[in-house]
């Protein structure tokens, strides 16, 4: 909508690149003595605005690539096969890189690490990494009345812009429990205004994204505890080191997801996006075992090192969860109309994260009355864990079959938008009524 001379996506990428690079720097090379911590926030705010806003534009101009390729569903299929698990083991690369910095009491070269990512990204971008061509007068007219005709889009964005804000102010000033409060209040504000507002179906999309993403509420917060609390605070607990926690356990989860993405892109094939959630949604329901009976300790009773079962728990549910986010980025990648890609995308993945299941999961284990705090003699704070956990796949199936109508009925890597047109899906009810007429999975595979 505003080009900077004539160009929409490369110039914004550079300037907020050097924006993260000068805070990457500051923190990295800054003292302790002579910045504050609003000046470290700030620091850390610029450096994620810098890595949100390259990733965003990628992943938009990824959209646009995958859309391009209208008539090869494999060229579709290997972009994202390559591009998704990559990510993830650049993640668990840095997640090493991290814990390494961190036993050598050397946190701060991780900024350095940033920096090169960043740099990584600035430097291609102003050679022109996006194959980007000036915009002509007549062109941005279109894009602009395009805007115009979907202002819907950047309202709902704005509206999750101000609930996360709504959320961190509540956090800081109340308490986490009011914050999580606030973001679920929040969210089904989000879905609903989604439902109302947006084209038919990437308002349902928001709306099952919102829903689905509170069912699969996260246990993180305990979680930590319960892996590293001492003898003195959980005398039956695992009593992992931060070592273990920060490389193994994170390591085996980043590459578990990575793993899981490339097996679903690669199984997604010839699946409808509603057969195939559904079908992931069950499977996580056996994959999540592991980790209610380690949370029982049974796994002490059968002999099974805790290390071991640890390691286990955390590759299965990783690998479900990287077939479930994976059948979401594929919609997502095909949702995008021509000139607005990276606003859509970056609307459904701020959707994504908005719905990602910390608040719900505050409050599911305050219920529980799962609520640790490291204090010495809380071992009694741990009984319901493997209770949180048992539901937590359960719940997710039964939202996903409830809302399944939500998701598009087209098969998962067929574009969602238009043959030659620019314009989202008015509605997939068609392709919905034909649903029952076509098995969620082809016969050959």
């Amino acid at each position: 909508v505003l080009p900077i001379c004539g160009y929409r996506k490369t110039p914004q990428s550079i300037m907020v690149a050097l924006l993260g690079v000068a805070a990457c720097l500051l923190v990295a090379f800054g003292s302790q003595k002579s910045m504050s911590v609003k000046a470290f926030l700030l620091c850390n705010f610029a450096i994620h605005l810098a890595i949100a806003t390259v990733s965003i534009l990628m992943q938009g101009m990824m959209s646009g690539m995958a859309q391009k390729e209208t008539t090869n569903t494999s060229v579709r299929s290997q972009l994202l096969e390559f591009v998704w698990p990559l990510s993830y083991l650049m993640a668990f690369l840095g997640t090493i890189s991290a814990g390494v910095l961190a036993a050598f009491d050397m946190t701060r070269l991780n900024y350095l690490v940033v920096l090169a990512c960043i740099l990584s990204v600035a430097v291609p971008a102003s050679l022109n990494f996006f194959c980007e061509e000036p915009v002509q007068p007549h062109q941005l007219v279109e894009i602009r009345n395009t805007f115009t005709e979907h202002w819907q889009i950047p309202a709902v964005s704005a509206a999750i812009l101000l609930c996360n804000l709504a959320m961190s102010l509540v956090t800081l000033s109340c308490s986490s429990f009011a914050g999580a409060a606030v973001s679920m209040l929040g969210s089904l504000t989000i879905a609903f205004l989604g439902l109302a507002l947006l084209p038919d179906q990437l308002g349902k999309m928001i709306f099952f994204l919102i829903f689905a993403g509170m069912s699969r509420y996260q246990l993180q917060g305990a979680e930590m505890y319960f892996l590293s609390d001492s003898v003195q605070e959980y005398q039956d607990g695992p009593h992992f080191s931060k070592s273990f926690i920060s490389g193994a356990w994170f390591g085996t989860d980043v590459i578990a997801i990575s793993f899981g993405m490339y097996l679903g892109s690669r199984l997604g094939k010839g699946w409808t996006y509603r057969g195939f959630c559904v079908a992931v949604s069950s499977l996580m329901m056996l994959l999540s075992m592991p980790g209610v009976l380690f949370y029982l300790r049974w796994n002490t009773a059968l002999g099974v090192p805790d290390p071991l079962m640890a390691v286990l728990a955390k590759a299965c549910v990783g690998v479900g969860n990287g077939m479930q986010a994976i059948g979401l980025f594929v919609a997502f990648t095909f949702l995008c109309p021509d000139t607005m890609e990276a606003t859509v995308y970056g609307l459904l993945m701020g959707t994504f994260n908005l719905a990602d299941g910390q608040a719900s999961g505050s409050l599911v284990l305050h219920m529980l009355g799962v609520n640790p705090k490291g204090s010495p003699g809380e071992s009694s704070q741990f009984e319901n864990m493997w209770v949180a956990a048992a539901c937590q796949p359960i719940l997710c199936f039964a939202v996903t079959v409830l809302l399944q109508r939500c998701l598009p009925a087209e098969e998962m890597f067929h574009s969602l938008v238009f043959e030659n047109s620019s314009s989202i899906p008015a509605s997939s009810l068609e392709a919905g009524d034909k649903l029952d007429e076509t098995p969620s999975k082809a016969p050959e595979g």
